[in-house]
Protein backbone atom coordinates (compact mmCIF):
# COMPACT_ATOMS: atom_id res chain seq x y z
CA UNK A 1 0.00 0.00 0.00
CA UNK A 2 1.48 3.36 -0.99
CA UNK A 3 2.43 5.77 1.81
CA UNK A 4 2.91 9.54 1.65
CA UNK A 5 3.41 12.32 4.22
CA UNK A 6 2.03 15.85 3.76
CA UNK A 7 2.43 18.97 5.91
CA UNK A 8 1.65 22.69 5.97
CA UNK A 9 -1.54 24.60 5.23
CA UNK A 10 -4.50 22.67 3.90
CA UNK A 11 -3.95 24.15 0.46
CA UNK A 12 -0.29 23.14 0.57
CA UNK A 13 -1.11 19.63 1.81
CA UNK A 14 -3.62 19.35 -1.00
CA UNK A 15 -1.06 20.31 -3.66
CA UNK A 16 1.42 17.79 -2.21
CA UNK A 17 -1.33 15.15 -2.14
CA UNK A 18 -2.34 15.80 -5.74
CA UNK A 19 1.25 15.59 -6.99
CA UNK A 20 2.09 12.46 -4.98
CA UNK A 21 -0.99 10.51 -6.09
CA UNK A 22 -1.46 12.15 -9.49
CA UNK A 23 -1.40 8.86 -11.39
CA UNK A 24 -3.89 7.11 -9.11
CA UNK A 25 -6.23 10.10 -8.90
CA UNK A 26 -6.31 10.62 -12.65
CA UNK A 27 -6.86 6.90 -13.17
CA UNK A 28 -9.76 6.98 -10.72
CA UNK A 29 -11.22 10.12 -12.31
CA UNK A 30 -11.53 8.29 -15.63
CA UNK A 31 -14.25 6.13 -14.06
CA UNK A 32 -16.46 9.23 -13.89
CA UNK A 33 -16.85 9.05 -17.67
CA UNK A 34 -18.40 5.59 -17.34
CA UNK A 35 -21.06 6.71 -14.86
CA UNK A 36 -24.62 6.74 -16.12
CA UNK A 37 -26.21 10.18 -16.61
CA UNK A 38 -28.40 9.47 -13.57
CA UNK A 39 -25.35 8.68 -11.41
CA UNK A 40 -23.50 11.79 -12.61
CA UNK A 41 -26.51 13.97 -11.85
CA UNK A 42 -26.87 12.45 -8.39
CA UNK A 43 -23.18 12.83 -7.53
CA UNK A 44 -23.15 16.43 -8.79
CA UNK A 45 -26.14 17.10 -6.55
CA UNK A 46 -24.20 15.67 -3.61
CA UNK A 47 -21.17 17.83 -4.47
CA UNK A 48 -23.35 20.94 -4.31
CA UNK A 49 -25.23 19.82 -1.22
CA UNK A 50 -22.35 18.61 0.92
CA UNK A 51 -19.84 21.08 -0.52
CA UNK A 52 -22.09 23.83 0.80
CA UNK A 53 -22.15 22.21 4.25
CA UNK A 54 -18.38 21.78 4.21
CA UNK A 55 -17.85 25.41 3.16
CA UNK A 56 -19.54 26.53 6.35
CA UNK A 57 -18.29 23.87 8.74
CA UNK A 58 -14.77 23.09 7.46
CA UNK A 59 -13.73 25.50 4.67
CA UNK A 60 -10.14 24.29 5.06
CA UNK A 61 -11.14 20.99 3.44
CA UNK A 62 -12.53 22.87 0.43
CA UNK A 63 -9.09 24.53 0.16
CA UNK A 64 -7.44 21.13 0.45
CA UNK A 65 -9.54 19.72 -2.40
CA UNK A 66 -8.66 22.79 -4.48
CA UNK A 67 -5.00 22.05 -3.80
CA UNK A 68 -5.42 18.39 -4.74
CA UNK A 69 -7.01 19.47 -8.03
CA UNK A 70 -4.08 21.80 -8.70
CA UNK A 71 -1.44 19.20 -7.84
CA UNK A 72 -3.10 16.37 -9.77
CA UNK A 73 -3.93 18.44 -12.84
CA UNK A 74 -7.66 17.82 -12.42
CA UNK A 75 -10.74 19.97 -12.07
CA UNK A 76 -12.02 20.77 -8.60
CA UNK A 77 -15.38 19.33 -9.64
CA UNK A 78 -13.86 15.92 -10.38
CA UNK A 79 -11.91 15.88 -7.11
CA UNK A 80 -15.09 16.68 -5.16
CA UNK A 81 -17.00 14.07 -7.16
CA UNK A 82 -14.48 11.42 -6.10
CA UNK A 83 -14.79 12.37 -2.44
CA UNK A 84 -18.59 12.55 -2.22
CA UNK A 85 -19.44 9.68 -4.60
CA UNK A 86 -18.77 7.28 -1.72
CA UNK A 87 -22.26 8.12 -0.44
CA UNK A 88 -23.73 6.15 -3.36
CA UNK A 89 -23.68 2.36 -3.59
CA UNK A 90 -21.93 1.68 -0.29
CA UNK A 91 -21.03 -2.00 0.23
CA UNK A 92 -21.83 -3.57 3.57
CA UNK A 93 -18.78 -4.75 5.46
CA UNK A 94 -16.18 -4.03 8.18
CA UNK A 95 -15.75 -5.15 11.79
CA UNK A 96 -14.40 -3.08 14.69
CA UNK A 97 -13.24 -3.93 18.20
CA UNK A 98 -11.97 -2.01 21.22
CA UNK A 99 -10.26 -3.83 24.11
CA UNK A 100 -8.97 -2.88 27.56
CA UNK A 101 -7.02 -5.70 29.19
CA UNK A 102 -6.50 -6.50 32.87
CA UNK A 103 -3.50 -4.14 33.05
CA UNK A 104 -5.60 -1.25 31.77
CA UNK A 105 -3.92 -1.05 28.37
CA UNK A 106 -6.22 -0.19 25.46
CA UNK A 107 -6.23 -0.81 21.70
CA UNK A 108 -8.69 -0.94 18.85
CA UNK A 109 -8.88 -2.92 15.62
CA UNK A 110 -10.73 -2.32 12.38
CA UNK A 111 -11.14 -4.67 9.41
CA UNK A 112 -12.10 -3.22 6.00
CA UNK A 113 -14.21 -5.66 4.00
CA UNK A 114 -15.64 -5.83 0.48
CA UNK A 115 -13.41 -3.13 -0.96
CA UNK A 116 -12.56 -5.04 -4.11
CA UNK A 117 -12.87 -2.13 -6.54
CA UNK A 118 -10.87 0.35 -4.48
CA UNK A 119 -7.20 1.33 -4.36
CA UNK A 120 -6.14 2.09 -0.79
CA UNK A 121 -3.33 4.36 0.43
CA UNK A 122 -1.83 5.47 3.75
CA UNK A 123 -1.37 9.17 4.43
CA UNK A 124 0.29 10.98 7.32
CA UNK A 125 -0.94 14.56 7.65
CA UNK A 126 0.69 17.38 9.63
CA UNK A 127 -1.58 20.42 9.24
CA UNK A 128 -0.44 23.83 10.44
CA UNK A 129 -3.61 23.92 12.55
CA UNK A 130 -4.96 20.70 14.05
CA UNK A 131 -3.60 17.35 15.14
CA UNK A 132 -1.28 15.26 13.00
CA UNK A 133 -3.01 12.10 11.74
CA UNK A 134 -2.24 8.78 10.09
CA UNK A 135 -5.08 7.53 7.87
CA UNK A 136 -5.87 4.48 5.78
CA UNK A 137 -8.40 5.07 3.03
CA UNK A 138 -9.34 4.70 -0.61
CA UNK A 139 -7.60 6.96 -3.13
CA UNK A 140 -10.91 8.69 -3.92
CA UNK A 141 -11.50 9.60 -0.26
CA UNK A 142 -9.41 12.72 -0.80
CA UNK A 143 -10.49 14.56 2.37
CA UNK A 144 -12.04 11.55 4.08
CA UNK A 145 -10.79 8.54 6.01
CA UNK A 146 -11.46 4.85 6.48
CA UNK A 147 -9.84 4.88 9.91
CA UNK A 148 -6.82 6.26 11.69
CA UNK A 149 -5.05 7.69 14.72
CA UNK A 150 -3.92 11.19 15.68
CA UNK A 151 -1.00 12.50 17.68
CA UNK A 152 -3.20 12.98 20.77
CA UNK A 153 -3.91 9.23 20.76
CA UNK A 154 -7.49 9.33 19.48
CA UNK A 155 -8.30 6.33 17.25
CA UNK A 156 -11.43 6.07 15.10
CA UNK A 157 -12.75 3.42 12.71
CA UNK A 158 -16.00 2.87 10.84
CA UNK A 159 -18.40 0.27 9.51
CA UNK A 160 -21.32 1.05 7.23
CA UNK A 161 -25.04 0.95 8.08
CA UNK A 162 -28.08 0.59 5.84
CA UNK A 163 -30.46 3.42 6.71
CA UNK A 164 -33.15 5.26 4.78
CA UNK A 165 -32.95 8.82 6.16
CA UNK A 166 -30.98 11.74 4.69
CA UNK A 167 -29.80 15.12 6.01
CA UNK A 168 -27.56 18.01 5.13
CA UNK A 169 -24.23 18.19 6.92
CA UNK A 170 -20.81 16.62 6.55
CA UNK A 171 -20.81 13.03 5.14
CA UNK A 172 -19.57 10.31 7.47
CA UNK A 173 -16.09 9.54 6.08
CA UNK A 174 -15.23 13.24 5.82
CA UNK A 175 -16.45 13.69 9.40
CA UNK A 176 -14.10 10.90 10.51
CA UNK A 177 -11.18 12.85 9.03
CA UNK A 178 -12.34 16.06 10.76
CA UNK A 179 -12.70 14.31 14.13
CA UNK A 180 -9.10 13.11 13.99
CA UNK A 181 -7.90 16.58 13.02
CA UNK A 182 -9.89 18.51 15.63
CA UNK A 183 -10.38 16.20 18.62
CA UNK A 184 -8.08 14.77 21.31
CA UNK A 185 -10.52 12.50 23.14
CA UNK A 186 -13.50 10.25 22.58
CA UNK A 187 -15.73 12.79 24.33
CA UNK A 188 -14.65 15.59 22.00
CA UNK A 189 -15.06 13.41 18.91
CA UNK A 190 -18.49 12.26 20.08
CA UNK A 191 -19.67 15.84 20.44
CA UNK A 192 -18.40 16.72 16.95
CA UNK A 193 -19.91 13.67 15.24
CA UNK A 194 -23.25 14.18 16.97
CA UNK A 195 -23.35 17.81 15.86
CA UNK A 196 -22.85 17.95 12.11
CA UNK A 197 -22.80 14.54 10.46
CA UNK A 198 -25.09 14.34 7.44
CA UNK A 199 -25.21 12.55 4.11
CA UNK A 200 -27.35 9.72 2.78
CA UNK A 201 -25.64 6.77 4.47
CA UNK A 202 -25.24 5.53 8.02
CA UNK A 203 -22.15 4.57 9.98
CA UNK A 204 -20.98 2.92 13.17
CA UNK A 205 -18.00 4.89 14.49
CA UNK A 206 -15.86 3.05 17.06
CA UNK A 207 -13.43 5.23 19.03
CA UNK A 208 -10.82 4.81 21.74
CA UNK A 209 -8.44 7.33 23.30
CA UNK A 210 -5.28 7.47 25.38
CA UNK A 211 -7.25 7.72 28.63
CA UNK A 212 -8.86 4.35 27.92
CA UNK A 213 -12.30 5.71 27.04
CA UNK A 214 -14.14 3.69 24.36
CA UNK A 215 -17.43 4.29 22.57
CA UNK A 216 -19.50 3.35 19.53
CA UNK A 217 -21.59 6.05 17.89
CA UNK A 218 -24.39 4.59 15.78
CA UNK A 219 -25.05 7.42 13.33
CA UNK A 220 -27.52 7.95 10.53
CA UNK A 221 -27.73 11.31 8.77
CA UNK A 222 -30.48 12.47 11.13
CA UNK A 223 -30.15 10.27 14.22
CA UNK A 224 -27.48 9.31 16.70
CA UNK A 225 -27.12 6.81 19.54
CA UNK A 226 -24.18 5.96 21.78
CA UNK A 227 -23.08 2.55 23.02
CA UNK A 228 -20.66 2.14 25.92
CA UNK A 229 -18.25 -0.79 26.45
CA UNK A 230 -19.19 -3.84 28.50
CA UNK A 231 -16.57 -5.59 30.64
CA UNK A 232 -13.60 -3.96 28.95
CA UNK A 233 -14.69 -4.49 25.34
CA UNK A 234 -16.79 -2.90 22.62
CA UNK A 235 -17.45 -3.92 19.02
CA UNK A 236 -19.48 -3.01 15.96
CA UNK A 237 -20.36 -4.53 12.60
CA UNK A 238 -22.98 -3.36 10.05
CA UNK A 239 -26.29 -3.03 11.84
CA UNK A 240 -27.53 -0.77 14.63
CA UNK A 241 -28.25 -2.07 18.12
CA UNK A 242 -29.96 0.93 19.73
CA UNK A 243 -33.78 0.86 19.31
CA UNK A 244 -33.83 4.50 18.18
CA UNK A 245 -31.43 3.69 15.36
CA UNK A 246 -33.22 0.51 14.39
CA UNK A 247 -36.20 2.70 13.55
CA UNK A 248 -34.30 4.11 10.54
CA UNK A 249 -32.55 0.87 9.55
CA UNK A 250 -33.25 -0.27 6.01
CA UNK A 251 -35.25 -3.47 6.37
CA UNK A 252 -34.86 -6.05 3.61
CA UNK A 253 -38.33 -6.72 2.23
CA UNK A 254 -37.68 -9.10 -0.64
CA UNK A 255 -38.32 -6.47 -3.31
CA UNK A 256 -34.61 -5.61 -3.66
CA UNK A 257 -32.98 -6.48 -7.02
CA UNK A 258 -30.17 -8.25 -5.11
CA UNK A 259 -32.36 -9.70 -2.39
CA UNK A 260 -30.40 -12.89 -1.73
CA UNK A 261 -27.07 -11.05 -1.61
CA UNK A 262 -28.46 -8.35 0.70
CA UNK A 263 -29.95 -10.98 2.98
CA UNK A 264 -26.60 -12.78 3.15
CA UNK A 265 -24.78 -9.56 4.05
CA UNK A 266 -27.34 -8.83 6.75
CA UNK A 267 -26.93 -12.30 8.26
CA UNK A 268 -23.16 -11.97 8.04
CA UNK A 269 -23.21 -8.73 10.04
CA UNK A 270 -25.20 -10.27 12.87
CA UNK A 271 -23.05 -13.39 12.82
CA UNK A 272 -19.89 -11.29 13.15
CA UNK A 273 -21.44 -9.23 15.94
CA UNK A 274 -22.27 -12.35 17.98
CA UNK A 275 -18.85 -13.90 17.37
CA UNK A 276 -17.06 -10.70 18.40
CA UNK A 277 -19.06 -10.72 21.64
CA UNK A 278 -17.67 -14.16 22.50
CA UNK A 279 -14.15 -13.46 21.24
CA UNK A 280 -13.73 -10.24 23.21
CA UNK A 281 -15.00 -11.85 26.40
CA UNK A 282 -12.36 -14.54 26.00
CA UNK A 283 -9.56 -12.02 25.37
CA UNK A 284 -10.11 -9.13 27.81
CA UNK A 285 -8.22 -11.03 30.51
CA UNK A 286 -5.32 -11.92 28.20
CA UNK A 287 -1.75 -11.06 29.18
CA UNK A 288 -1.13 -8.56 26.36
CA UNK A 289 -3.70 -6.35 24.68
CA UNK A 290 -1.93 -6.38 21.29
CA UNK A 291 -1.74 -10.17 21.24
CA UNK A 292 -5.38 -10.44 22.34
CA UNK A 293 -6.55 -7.99 19.71
CA UNK A 294 -4.59 -9.75 16.98
CA UNK A 295 -6.30 -13.03 17.89
CA UNK A 296 -9.68 -11.35 17.45
CA UNK A 297 -8.80 -9.60 14.18
CA UNK A 298 -7.39 -12.77 12.60
CA UNK A 299 -10.28 -14.99 13.73
CA UNK A 300 -11.86 -17.25 11.09
CA UNK A 301 -14.91 -19.39 10.66
CA UNK A 302 -18.53 -18.22 10.98
CA UNK A 303 -18.49 -14.62 12.17
CA UNK A 304 -14.71 -14.28 12.13
CA UNK A 305 -13.22 -10.80 11.74
CA UNK A 306 -10.96 -12.05 8.90
CA UNK A 307 -13.48 -12.63 6.14
CA UNK A 308 -13.20 -15.11 3.25
CA UNK A 309 -16.57 -15.70 1.64
CA UNK A 310 -19.31 -13.34 0.49
CA UNK A 311 -16.82 -10.60 1.38
CA UNK A 312 -13.04 -10.49 1.67
CA UNK A 313 -11.05 -8.53 4.22
CA UNK A 314 -8.98 -6.05 2.20
CA UNK A 315 -6.99 -4.55 5.09
CA UNK A 316 -6.89 -4.53 8.88
CA UNK A 317 -5.46 -2.01 11.33
CA UNK A 318 -4.63 -2.29 15.01
CA UNK A 319 -4.11 1.03 16.79
CA UNK A 320 -2.52 1.80 20.16
CA UNK A 321 -3.64 5.22 21.48
CA UNK A 322 -1.01 5.52 24.22
CA UNK A 323 2.02 4.76 22.07
CA UNK A 324 0.44 6.52 19.03
CA UNK A 325 1.15 3.52 16.79
CA UNK A 326 -0.81 1.93 13.96
CA UNK A 327 -0.19 -1.56 12.56
CA UNK A 328 -1.55 -2.26 9.08
CA UNK A 329 -2.06 -5.61 7.36
CA UNK A 330 -2.51 -5.01 3.63
CA UNK A 331 -4.90 -7.82 2.72
CA UNK A 332 -6.40 -10.57 4.91
CA UNK A 333 -4.37 -10.49 8.17
CA UNK A 334 -4.20 -14.28 8.34
CA UNK A 335 -1.63 -14.25 5.51
CA UNK A 336 -0.28 -10.68 5.43
CA UNK A 337 2.05 -9.32 8.13
CA UNK A 338 1.28 -6.20 10.14
CA UNK A 339 3.49 -3.23 9.29
CA UNK A 340 4.07 -0.49 11.87
CA UNK A 341 3.36 3.19 11.21
CA UNK A 342 4.12 5.84 13.82
CA UNK A 343 4.53 9.60 13.92
CA UNK A 344 8.29 9.12 14.26
CA UNK A 345 8.34 7.40 10.86
CA UNK A 346 7.24 4.31 8.99
CA UNK A 347 8.88 1.11 10.22
CA UNK A 348 9.04 -2.29 8.60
Amino acid sequence: MRFERFSGSHLSMGIQHGKAFRDLLQQRSHTIDSWSPETQDRVDSLVRRFGSSLSGFAPELIEEMQGIAQGAGMSYQDVARLNFSEEIGVPIGCSQVGLVNRDGDVMMGKAEDAGFSRTYVVTELHPDQGFAQIHVGAINWVVSSGGGINEAGLCIGQSSLRVFDEADGVPRLTMLRLALERCATVSEASELIETATGGIRGMNFLMVDAKGEMMVIERSPSRCAIRQPANGAIWATNHPVDPQMRAVEHIITGAEPDFERDLAYEANSRQRFGRLDHLTRDEVDGPGVKESLQKVMTSHGPGGACQHGIMETTWTVMMAPRSRELWLSDGPPCRNPFELYSFSGRQR
